[in-house]
């Protein structure tokens, strides 16, 4: 596992994102934000004074003090449930096209 918050250019160049370090990331994770790294992409999310972080690869429930002693090195973005999300006006648009080409 990479804990280092290793540089996505996607991520970071191509959004337009407040990023933060891990100080205020506990801060904003404290106030039921969740939060997000680039690379490997990791969420976070605080509940019952736990801070739960989840990537395709793993899951792990972390104390604050924990958090901050793995992740002090890193920057943080706040999550957009919005970017995951599939647009099905681009999504009809590509198929009506594909079917056109083919």
């Amino acid at each position: 596992m990479v804990f280092n918050g290793g540089f996505d250019y996607n991520f970071w160049m191509n959004t337009e994102v407040l990023t933060v370090n891990a100080d205020e990331a506990l801060r904003l994770l404290k106030q039921s934000v969740i939060l997000q790294t680039g690379y490997p992409r990791c969420l976070f999310q605080m509940k019952n004074g736990t801070i739960k972080v989840s990537s395709a690869r793993f899951f792990l429930s972390l104390s604050p003090s924990d958090f901050l002693d793995l992740y002090s090195g890193c920057q943080f973005a706040v999550y957009d449930q919005a970017s995951d999300q599939i647009d099905l006006q681009k999504d009809e648009e590509y198929y009506a096209w594909r079917e056109r080409s083919q």
